[in-house]
């Protein structure tokens, strides 16, 4: 499918955009898989960089993204497919047609975010600061990933007359998509510059379900009508944006006032610049194995103050036969 695409106060275009990008024999290769590909790999390549900033081992990252890319995929898909159920009537298969878009943020996030507990409480490792290390590179798959919205002319805003509006087959529109990954983009920047001074775990990931979650609420209400999932009548996006958005602040309030009584640490970074391949990299212990090696270590001291005693007390004694054959 081709649309005409451009921005007629820019004077940009308008010009022609294929959802394909190429084929190879009898596959299809879409722009809009291309896009999301690209997103993945560049919010990746951060997470490993961050993981790296807090000495994490870079195997945590891998396992992280190995669970929770599937299980994004596939809340994404369902959460547009239980609110859109009209769309997939004709056959079975249409529901596995995410090359032609369908795929909801929110699900994604919901499928990520289990995915990311179950995996961390396994491997007992704290779920809050993976959290902020997955946080920026999330925006950053948002930022990228919503141009795949562009060039497949979809979710796109109500009719406008504004500079940069964007065409689309002639119809003159709020381009979202734009909006969207703009606001992210800022979004990165701010959590860029405040993340080395965030005041507990968890912090950076609840900031950015607040901004993402205010941004998602005001643009889901300029959206074309047939782009807004609804259950009876309620735009369901919306309410989920603006819900999780007061969730998070009402919770970053709450820590805020009681972070001492809940005893909210920020986890040290060790080097303000990425490590070199030389530094060290501290592993990831489980709680276990931690309380064991705090108590080998424990023994050990022990029994090197017994072994000091039982000196002192040779010690002693020898001073004391001393001292009997000198009366001799």
């Amino acid at each position: 499918m081709v649309n005409e695409i451009g921005f007629p106060g820019l004077s940009i275009g308008p010009f022609e955009i294929s959802r394909v990008a190429f084929e190879i024999g009898p596959f299809t290769v879409h722009w809009y898989a291309i896009i999301l590909i690209a997103a993945i790999i560049a919010g990746f390549v951060f997470a490993l960089h961050e993981a790296k900033r807090m000495n994490i081992e870079s195997d945590v990252i891998y396992d992280v993204v190995l669970w929770g890319l599937p299980s994004a995929v596939v809340g994404a898909r369902l959460f547009y497919v239980i609110f859109s159920l009209d769309e997939m009537q004709g056959s079975i298969l249409n529901i596995f047609k995410i090359w032609d878009g369908g795929l909801s943020i929110f699900g994604g996030l919901i499928g990520a975010v289990i995915s990311t507990i179950l995996y961390c409480r396994h491997k007992k490792i704290k779920v809050s600061l993976i959290f902020d290390i997955c946080a920026i590179p999330l925006m950053i798959g948002q930022t990228i990933g919503r141009w795949g919205n562009f060039v497949n002319a979809e979710v796109y805003g109500q009719a406008t007359n504004v500079l940069w509006r964007m065409s689309i087959n002639g119809v003159e529109v709020h381009p979202l998509f734009l909006y969207e990954s703009l606001l992210m983009l800022l979004g990165i920047a701010v959590l860029i510059f405040y993340k080395s001074k965030k005041r507990f775990d968890g912090e950076i990931f609840l900031i950015y379900i607040a901004w993402y979650g205010i941004v998602r609420g005001f643009l889901e209400g300029m959206r074309q009508d047939e782009f807004i999932l609804r259950m009876f009548g309620l735009p369901i996006s919306q309410i989920v944006a603006f819900v999780s958005a007061a969730v998070a602040i009402g919770l970053l309030i709450y820590c805020y006032l009681n972070q001492q009584k809940l005893n909210l640490t920020a986890t040290k970074v060790y080097n303000k610049e990425a490590p070199s391949d030389d530094t060290e990299v501290v592993k990831v212990v489980p709680v276990e194995e931690a309380q064991l090696d705090e108590t080998e270590e424990e023994q050990e001291k022990k029994e090197q103050v017994s072994e000091a005693s039982h000196s002192e007390e040779g010690f002693s004694e020898g001073e004391e036969d001393i001292s009997q054959e000198t009366d001799n």
